[in-house]
């Protein structure tokens, strides 16, 4: 049975005021769980299972892209939280880094557990993914369940009492709908059923055992009578019946003589056995090898001697062999008819070849009498229909289904006409319900790996925020939703998907204050030194940032932190990017002066030299 509600968080080492860990098992709240921004990790909570609970599972959805990446469970079996608690390990589990998805998809975890009893159950996150939307790296999970059923101690002070509990037990785990635990419950009330005599008597000596004070006598009573209501029902023996015996009559066939073997007609020289000399060699038998040698067991090791080169006369001086005696002739068994065999003379055959196929281009124009393709808009499916219900009543579903369809073609122009439809509305009301009611296409769109499709998505986006002058909040809750996206394909390797991603996110950021504030975070954070792409794109951006936005203190980047960019740059092994890193150092020494020489201190002197050189030659010029 799976269970979120019961249950309370006593304890996290990190969560938001506004989603705090005690979300995830209150039914009346669907928000869930959410950390602090940077928070110190292993973040730690434990939650109280109110019962001895055991646990055979749990479901657990992270988020699209605050995920953790390792998450630990253990248990303890007190009844008390101190720092004496004896904590056991469950396991682990991990989550994806839900790149496939561009960070827009949640991941559903189904963990398996053996019947693992918790009183209190504890859990560490080791850590998130570094991943691009998740600036500052937050940790989120959006729902959690447990798999299992609360243990039931039964009362041991008698039969009758034993019971009643069992009975009770087995009908609380039916309405329950945890059957297995119902059958074990059965298999218990038969045992009882089937050996009341037998636990009558035990449960009298404890009793008595019990008055005496002879407490281990009472423990072994004990033990007694959990081993016979705990047997399992296939290990109980059924009686055998006895299968009468009657004389069986065996005939067997009398056998004929055996003959004499003749003697051969060529006489055989007897020769005397030979020492087989002794050797080095061993072979160790292997009773797996596939057969069988009798007489010997696995140990056995068997001595080989080594061949000795056998000296072949020559050929004149072979003997002749001596007459063999003329066998009895039989009858010869008839041959089967021959094969009728395909003639490969040459000349009477000539090879004929064919002739030569006609060759179409692999991008030659169909001719004029193919078919054309499939430009027939697919129809929407429940899915989409129940995501695109707002545009649906504005706008229909004929020209919503062009914008859903597989061919990305179509997808533009449904793209392109919604657009269209959304900035010709008049009043506001509508355009903010098309507004609100396009975003989940769009971000289907952002997050498609099609080249056409998202350039096409980012521009459109553009266009309807300008066209509609969206403001505020309404703009915040739009740019919120794809900036991110849009912010991992900067660095793109394809140069079109870079150019566009960089449009919107410098777009953002001159509009929102928080993207502005993710955007900066993001450009500063120095990349690994074999992503290239990816530092070109960095370099690019906190240069248009700096000469948009300027360096300073208050909601602006530091020189610090645009130099702990670009000094590992200088030493880049592509001369593309030294030579942007170059132009970068000069900028910000011609305005700085010799307050970015404290920034260079790792950077080679050969390096140094050449950005020297550079700045001459800047100055000459």
């Amino acid at each position: 049975m799976s269970l979120a509600s019961g249950f309370t968080s006593v304890f996290c080492s990190s969560e938001d005021p506004s989603y705090p860990f005690e979300n995830l098992f209150k039914d009346d709240i669907p928000a869930g769980w959410i950390s602090m921004p940077n928070p110190s990790f292993p973040i730690e909570s434990i939650v109280d299972m109110k019962a001895p609970f055991v646990m055979n599972g749990l479901d657990i959805v992270s988020h699209e892209f605050m995920i953790a990446n390792r998450i630990d469970l253990f248990g303890t079996l007190d009844e008390k939280l101190d720092k004496k608690t004896q904590w056991f390990s469950i396991g682990f589990f991990t989550f994806n880094t839900n790149q496939r998805s561009q960070w827009v998809a949640r991941e559903l975890k189904h963990v398996t557990i053996e019947n693992v009893t918790v009183r209190y159950l504890r859990i560490l996150i080791e850590g998130v993914h570094d991943v691009p939307p998740n600036r500052d790296n937050r940790c989120a999970l959006i729902s959690l369940t447990f798999n299992g059923h609360k243990e039931i101690k039964p009362r041991m002070t008698g039969l009758s009492e034993l019971v009643e509990d069992l009975t009770n037990a087995k009908i609380a785990a039916v309405e329950e709908e945890n059957y297995s635990t119902a059958a074990q419950y059965k298999d218990q009330l038969l045992n009882i059923e089937e050996n009341k005599d037998e636990l009558t008597t035990l449960f009298n000596q404890k009793v008595e055992f019990l008055k005496q004070e002879e407490y281990l006598e009472v423990e072994n009573v004990m033990q007694r009578i959990n081993s016979i209501i705990k047997r399992p029902r296939d290990e109980i023996e059924e009686p055998i019946e006895e299968i009468p015996q009657h004389p069986i009559t065996i005939t067997e066939p009398i056998p004929e003589p055996i003959p004499e073997p003749t003697p051969p007609a060529v006489s055989v020289e007897e020769q005397p056995l030979q020492e087989m000399p002794q050797t080095d060699t061993l072979i160790q038998v292997n009773e797996d090898a596939g057969f069988f040698l009798t007489g010997f067991d696995k140990n056995t090791t068997i001595a080989i001697a080594p061949e000795e080169p056998v000296e072949q006369p020559p050929p004149e001086e072979i003997p002749e062999e001596p007459p063999q005696p003329s066998p009895v002739e039989e009858e010869p068994e008839p041959l089967p008819p021959p094969k009728k065999q395909r003639s490969i003379d040459v000349q009477d055959s000539p090879r004929r070849i064919a002739p030569p196929k006609e060759r179409v281009p692999r991008f030659s124009k169909p001719p004029p009498d193919s078919p054309p393709k499939n430009d027939t808009p697919d129809e929407l499916s429940d899915e989409h229909k129940s995501e695109a219900a707002t545009l649906i009543s504005l706008f229909g579903e004929k020209v919503v289904a062009i914008a859903y369809s597989q061919n990305w073609s179509l997808r533009v122009q449904g793209l392109e006409k919604l657009c269209e439809l959304i900035k010709g509305l008049k009043t506001k009301p509508e355009q903010t319900r098309a507004l609100s009611g396009i975003l989940p296409l769009m971000r289907r769109r952002f997050g498609d790996g099609l080249k056409a499709t998202y350039c096409a998505a980012v521009e459109q986006m553009i266009n309807i925020l300008e066209a509609l002058k969206v403001e505020g909040a309404e703009l915040g809750s739009a740019v919120h939703v794809l900036f991110p996206i849009a912010l991992s394909k900067v660095g793109d390797t394809n140069v079109r998907i870079d150019e566009v991603s960089n449009t919107f996110v410098l777009w953002c950021a001159d509009k929102d204050k928080w993207a502005r504030e993710e955007l900066q975070q993001y450009a500063i954070k120095s990349p690994p030194s074999n992503q290239y792409h990816l530092q070109k794109a960095k370099l690019i951006l906190i240069e248009k940032i700096i000469e948009k936005y300027g360096i300073g203190d208050k909601g602006k980047v530091k020189l610090g932190e645009v130099m702990g960019l670009v000094a590992p740059c200088l030493d880049s092994r592509k001369e593309e990017v030294r030579k942007m890193a170059i132009k970068l150092t000069i900028s910000l020494q011609q305005k700085y002066g010799t307050a970015i020489e404290k920034y260079m201190k790792n950077v080679p002197r050969l390096v140094k030299d050449q950005l020297a050189a550079a700045t001459a030659n800047t100055d000459a010029h």
